[in-house]
Protein backbone atom coordinates (compact mmCIF):
# COMPACT_ATOMS: atom_id res chain seq x y z
CA UNK A 1 0.00 0.00 0.00
CA UNK A 2 2.49 2.40 0.60
CA UNK A 3 4.71 1.44 -2.24
CA UNK A 4 1.66 2.63 -4.14
CA UNK A 5 1.36 5.89 -2.06
CA UNK A 6 4.95 6.87 -2.68
CA UNK A 7 4.79 6.00 -6.58
CA UNK A 8 1.62 8.50 -6.77
CA UNK A 9 3.45 10.76 -5.09
CA UNK A 10 6.81 10.55 -7.26
CA UNK A 11 4.72 10.74 -9.81
CA UNK A 12 3.18 13.85 -8.59
CA UNK A 13 6.16 15.81 -7.92
CA UNK A 14 7.25 14.27 -11.95
CA UNK A 15 4.27 16.19 -13.00
CA UNK A 16 5.00 19.55 -10.99
CA UNK A 17 8.48 20.04 -11.91
CA UNK A 18 7.51 19.64 -15.42
CA UNK A 19 4.58 22.19 -15.10
CA UNK A 20 7.32 24.63 -13.25
CA UNK A 21 10.01 23.55 -16.00
CA UNK A 22 7.68 24.67 -18.65
CA UNK A 23 6.83 28.16 -16.96
CA UNK A 24 10.23 28.85 -16.12
CA UNK A 25 11.09 28.13 -20.02
CA UNK A 26 8.28 30.71 -21.10
CA UNK A 27 9.82 33.57 -18.99
CA UNK A 28 12.95 32.63 -20.53
CA UNK A 29 11.48 32.97 -24.04
CA UNK A 30 9.54 35.84 -22.97
CA UNK A 31 12.79 37.48 -21.72
CA UNK A 32 14.90 36.71 -24.90
CA UNK A 33 12.25 38.07 -27.21
CA UNK A 34 12.35 41.34 -25.03
CA UNK A 35 15.64 41.65 -25.87
CA UNK A 36 15.82 40.95 -29.37
CA UNK A 37 12.92 43.93 -29.54
CA UNK A 38 15.21 46.02 -27.84
CA UNK A 39 18.32 45.31 -29.73
CA UNK A 40 16.10 45.85 -33.17
CA UNK A 41 14.74 48.88 -31.99
CA UNK A 42 18.52 50.06 -31.22
CA UNK A 43 20.26 48.77 -34.43
CA UNK A 44 17.11 50.45 -36.70
CA UNK A 45 17.61 53.84 -34.96
CA UNK A 46 21.42 53.64 -35.92
CA UNK A 47 20.83 52.69 -39.46
CA UNK A 48 18.42 55.50 -39.86
CA UNK A 49 20.66 57.85 -38.35
CA UNK A 50 23.36 56.70 -40.68
CA UNK A 51 22.02 57.14 -43.51
CA UNK A 52 20.36 60.48 -42.97
CA UNK A 53 23.98 61.44 -42.03
CA UNK A 54 25.41 59.89 -45.13
CA UNK A 55 23.23 61.85 -47.45
CA UNK A 56 23.89 64.89 -45.65
CA UNK A 57 27.67 64.54 -45.99
CA UNK A 58 27.36 63.62 -49.42
CA UNK A 59 25.20 67.28 -50.31
CA UNK A 60 28.51 68.79 -47.79
CA UNK A 61 30.99 67.30 -50.37
CA UNK A 62 29.33 68.90 -53.12
CA UNK A 63 29.65 72.32 -51.47
CA UNK A 64 33.20 71.90 -50.73
CA UNK A 65 34.01 70.86 -53.48
CA UNK A 66 32.27 73.71 -55.29
CA UNK A 67 34.59 76.43 -52.80
CA UNK A 68 37.09 74.38 -54.21
CA UNK A 69 36.16 75.22 -57.68
CA UNK A 70 34.77 78.76 -56.62
CA UNK A 71 38.34 79.35 -55.98
CA UNK A 72 39.68 78.11 -59.17
CA UNK A 73 36.89 80.69 -60.55
CA UNK A 74 33.86 77.84 -61.41
CA UNK A 75 29.91 78.97 -61.79
CA UNK A 76 28.85 80.67 -58.37
CA UNK A 77 25.32 79.81 -59.02
CA UNK A 78 25.99 76.64 -58.94
CA UNK A 79 27.51 76.21 -55.67
CA UNK A 80 24.95 78.60 -53.74
CA UNK A 81 22.16 75.77 -54.91
CA UNK A 82 24.37 72.91 -53.90
CA UNK A 83 24.79 75.13 -50.30
CA UNK A 84 21.33 75.81 -49.93
CA UNK A 85 20.73 71.91 -50.34
CA UNK A 86 22.99 70.57 -47.78
CA UNK A 87 22.15 73.22 -45.12
CA UNK A 88 17.92 72.08 -45.96
CA UNK A 89 19.01 68.39 -45.89
CA UNK A 90 21.19 68.43 -42.68
CA UNK A 91 18.57 70.50 -41.11
CA UNK A 92 16.08 67.78 -42.37
CA UNK A 93 18.39 64.96 -41.16
CA UNK A 94 19.11 66.73 -37.43
CA UNK A 95 15.02 66.82 -37.25
CA UNK A 96 14.34 63.29 -38.12
CA UNK A 97 17.29 61.86 -36.28
CA UNK A 98 15.76 63.31 -33.44
CA UNK A 99 12.43 62.20 -34.01
CA UNK A 100 13.85 58.55 -34.46
CA UNK A 101 16.15 58.92 -31.17
CA UNK A 102 12.56 59.88 -29.24
CA UNK A 103 10.62 57.07 -31.13
CA UNK A 104 13.33 53.94 -30.52
CA UNK A 105 13.75 55.38 -27.18
CA UNK A 106 16.20 52.24 -25.92
CA UNK A 107 16.05 51.75 -22.23
CA UNK A 108 19.85 51.04 -20.79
Amino acid sequence: MKNKKDKRTKQKLIKQLAELQKKIDEERIKQHLAELKQEFKKNLATFITAAFSFVAALLWRDVITGMINLIIKTDTQQLLYKLYAALIVTAISVVFIYIVSKLFRIKE
